[in-house]
């Protein structure tokens, strides 16, 4: 199959962990015998064409285009001379593009002049939308015009979660257009080698996130108090930047919790394994969270993954089997359930196993991978 996928962001020299998760889908798929052709975005440090892993990557305009506001049309129209001359020599068979914004546009209007069947994955904050806290593509009226519109284009529509399932509902898509499909990882990155330990003779709490209002690492701020009163000794890592540190960073500060506390900032992918291994515990505090591909992480490295209900975030934790699932923003309910784990060794050690065994079985890019074809395969057969 040779496949067109359209992404507003993708993985370069300038920042290789934009978007990361598109990239590992698109080179798992290379490894089963898909031809990929990215359509993307770039900045002036990146290649205007290369390949990365197997996938072609084209990147057709820069994130700097002025006037700025002309860059969604702009890149839709350079997007578009890009797909028909591919499609001259490759002649796709499906047009796939990720979140409800340029790139779903783009890929809808490529899709109708080329006549071929258009597959659109929702990640979340695009169809997401949270009035107060002002996150998600759909939070002024133009913007919820365009992705109804959008969502209105593909024949199928992929998610990571009943969540994001339910939510698109909210738009008035058709359910029977909605696959569910979860996110996953890769082996390559639970092999990655590990360096020593780097913070010695503490029990670890780790999250891995943007740091974003929606992400809500002030709500586990709140509970460090209450695990500390349990365990002088533990520290809580972040792993993640974003506009939001600097005032985490003073209620951290406000809370006298800088020693327990530590914002390392954000990190390249071969980074991280040092800190999940490190870590006795990890927490997904989020608001609304699409799927949440770390909490992945952390299982496949056996680390028990405390996460709250809200949205799909859920999705892979087994209450009281390979983590916990805690209401949201009640401190003292998630400070309970880290003291749970920490307490008590062989529960942190079984909900770790558990946890591993649950992603390798059902959780790997390669299982993703092979519910999309199969999506492919059924859009070809009744496009023919």
């Amino acid at each position: 199959m040779n496949i067109c996928v359209i992404a507003s962001g993708y993985p370069s020299r300038s920042n290789p962990v934009l978007d990361i998760f598109i990239h590992e889908q698109a080179r798992e798929m290379v490894r089963q015998g898909l031809n990929i052709h990215v359509i993307t975005i770039g900045t002036s440090e990146d290649f205007c064409e290369e390949i990365m892993d197997g996938v072609y990557v084209h990147r057709v305009i820069r994130d700097d285009f002025k006037p700025s506001y002309l860059l969604f049309l702009a890149f839709s129209l350079k997007a578009l001379r890009a797909a028909i001359q591919l499609n001259r020599k490759l002649r796709f068979d499906i047009i796939h593009s990720h979140f409800a914004d340029h790139a779903g546009f783009a890929g809808a209007v490529i899709s109708k002049l080329l006549g071929k069947p258009f597959v659109l994955t929702s990640h979340g904050y695009d169809i997401y939308y949270n009035k107060k806290l002002g996150y998600g593509l759909g939070s002024h009226l133009p913007s919820r015009l365009l992705i109804w519109f959008i969502l209105k284009m593909p024949s199928k529509i992929t998610v990571a979660s009943k969540a994001l399932k339910n939510q698109l509902k909210t738009w008035n898509v058709d359910s029977k257009k909605i696959e569910i499909i979860n996110n996953g990882i890769n082996l390559d990155f639970i092999k990655s080698d590990i360096t020593p330990k780097i913070i010695k003779n503490s029990q670890v709490i780790l999250t891995v996130a943007n740091l974003l209002p929606i992400k809500n690492i002030g709500y586990m701020l709140e509970a460090m108090p209450y695990v500390l009163e349990k365990f002088t000794d533990v520290r809580y890592i972040v792993v993640g930047d974003g506009p939001e540190r600097e005032k985490l960073e003073r209620i951290a500060d406000k809370r006298e919790l800088t020693n327990n506390v530590d914002f390392v900032g954000e990190l390249r992918n071969n980074e991280l394994p040092r800190y999940y291994s490190m870590a006795d515990v990890f927490v997904l505090p989020s608001v609304h969270e699409g799927f949440g591909i770390v909490k992945l992480e952390a299982f496949a490295f056996g680390v028990p993954v405390i996460v709250t209900n809200g949205g799909g975030a859920v999705e892979g934790v087994n209450h009281g089997e390979n983590g916990f699932v805690v209401p949201l923003n009640q401190p003292k309910k998630l400070a309970e359930a880290i003291i749970t784990i920490l307490a008590n060794p062989e529960l942190k050690e079984s909900m770790g196993r558990r946890g591993k065994e649950i992603v390798m079985k059902n959780y790997l890019w390669k299982h993703n991978v092979k519910k999309v074809i199969k999506v492919y395969s059924g859009l070809m057969s009744n496009h023919t």
